[in-house]
């Protein structure tokens, strides 16, 4: 990846922010660059193709760092159930620490702008397979059997933004500990 301006950081992470908050559809560049502290140049300079464009780098940012908080769990737990459970910790803490504000910038792209661009569409679907793959391969390191890994990694990440969505909404962690006692089950071998 090319390196970013220190002005193009800061606006991605802006917009993130807002993503997170309130969607796509109620984030404008303007405050994008307000929050960011960048002048009004900026959108054109960094983000020709104006919102879509800024939506498609942060999707990209989610994406780099979820697999790096997948990464850095693989390498500071010795279970698999460790290894996921951490990761729930995680996202959980995230939440809480915003006081139930901070969504999921992915969740914010797709609530209503994935019907108007097949681009943004493709960006959300992009980072959450190599979410997925990073999490299936964490699994496999761990003494995960693949088929078992990649149909757990899948039931989990679709868990994480499903508790994320319903924490937000009951202003309760209480979905996070539901998935937190699912992990046995999703790490189970099959009988068939």
């Amino acid at each position: 990846m090319a390196r970013q301006s220190t002005t193009q950081a800061r606006m991605i992470d802006a917009g993130g922010e807002l993503l997170s908050r309130r969607g796509y559809g109620r984030v404008t560049m303007i405050e994008v660059i307000d929050r960011a502290e960048a002048p009004r140049g900026s959108i054109y300079h960094h983000f020709p193709g104006g919102k879509e464009e800024l939506a498609i780098k942060v999707a990209a940012k989610v994406g780099e760092d979820t697999v790096r908080l997948v990464d850095w769990a693989a390498e500071r737990t010795c279970s698999p159930e460790a290894f996921l459970l951490l990761q729930i910790h995680q996202h959980r803490r995230r939440l809480e620490t915003s006081d139930f504000a901070l969504g999921c910038p992915l969740v914010g792209i797709l609530a209503n702008a994935c019907t108007e661009s097949g681009a943004l569409r493709t960006a959300v679907a992009d980072v959450l397979s190599s979410w997925t793959t990073a999490v299936a391969q964490g699994l496999a390191f761990k003494g995960t059997p693949a088929a078992v890994a990649r149909r757990a990694a899948t039931t989990f990440v679709a868990g994480v933004e499903g508790a994320i969505i319903m924490s937000r909404a009951s202003h309760s962690t209480a979905p996070f500990h539901v998935l937190a006692d699912t992990v046995p089950a999703l790490l189970a071998t099959p009988l068939h």
